[in-house]
């Protein structure tokens, strides 16, 4: 994985510095083109850029001025008729420019988690269908005892359109399985944006369940990462903008996008991802991911010590 990464053109590795999972391809490859197509300029500062309250946009740009680390909430959201929809990717980006490393933290959607401001203990993932995402903000500040400085959020459909954008995504799949009405045969394989997605939602045949899932969805992240830099996707830049300004939200201003591509790009010099562990548990019938309060203490050091 790090050597693949750190064989990739280095002018061109920006593509993927503001988005891991479904977002951070996203968010990268708008950085890196917000420097050489101005016509972006209304996109990103009009349709994509949403603030919250539950983070203190000035003590964020004051870390980035001082090129600090800086953490980043990304959510794949599987939007639904009923309600807001709830994320079934949730990712902690931490980036560290002087240190020159990432970690891609991934928390499971039925982990436990107390919710601030809803006041009950509930799956992680319920936060956003009660308070949005400013309380999947909250919660996850609460339950890692970390800082949050920034978030980007897309949905499903979006990851549908990004994936055909860039011209589909290679995985390689670890056992076969029918889903959506497509067959995925063991190894390696070329996955459509509606392949892509009927792939990431699989969960009920894998052994591992939410796990295998997580790995999934990375998988096809780590695709729209190399396939983001493809000539493809240089040539279908209106296609790519359309699906973000219908799909993406963040609280990146342009600016910020523009630092973030000059002074932290060094951060892509050795990646690390980390899914959270836990142990199954069941209360009043309903699934539940327990997280030890050491498990919480190692994922706490990675993000703020950079240890892993």
């Amino acid at each position: 994985m790090k050597q693949q990464w750190k064989d990739l053109n280095r002018k061109r590795k920006w593509l993927i510095v503001a988005g891991l999972s479904i977002l951070i391809i996203v968010g990268g490859m708008s950085a890196y083109l917000l420097m050489i197509y101005q016509k972006v300029h209304h996109t990103v500062s009009g349709e994509l850029f949403e603030p919250v309250t539950a983070i203190d946009s000035q003590e964020s740009k004051h870390k980035m001025k001082l090129d600090k680390p800086l953490n980043f909430l990304l959510l794949g959201i599987d939007e639904r008729e009923a309600d807001a929809g709830r994320p079934d990717t949730i990712i902690v980006m931490n980036i560290d420019p002087k240190q020159e490393k990432m970690h891609l933290i991934s928390i499971p959607r039925d982990t436990m988690a107390w919710i601030p401001g809803h006041g009950s203990y509930d799956k992680i993932n319920h936060s956003y269908t009660f308070g949005g995402v400013d309380m999947t903000i909250n919660t996850v500040e609460e339950l890692l005892d970390i800082e949050l400085d920034y978030y980007a959020t897309m949905n499903m459909a979006g990851l549908k359109q990004m994936v055909d954008a860039v011209g589909g995504v290679q995985v390689i799949n670890e056992f076969p399985f029918v889903q959506g009405g497509f067959d995925y045969p063991k190894g390696p394989q070329r996955l459509s944006g509606e392949q892509a997605l009927a792939y990431v939602r699989m969960r009920d045949q894998d052994p591992k369940g939410d796990i295998g899932r997580n790995h999934r969805q990375r998988e096809v992240v780590e695709g729209l990462m190399a396939q983001g830099m493809s000539l493809h996707a240089v040539a279908n830049l209106d296609g790519i903008f359309n699906v973000l300004a219908e799909h993406m939200e963040t609280n990146l201003t342009l600016d910020e996008l523009r630092t973030l591509a000059v002074h932290y790009r060094s951060g892509l010099e050795d990646i690390n991802m980390y899914q959270i562990e836990g142990k199954d548990s069941y209360v009043n019938d309903i699934y539940y991911l327990q997280v030890s309060p050491e498990e919480i203490a190692k994922v706490n050091r990675m993000i703020s010590k950079q240890e892993l």
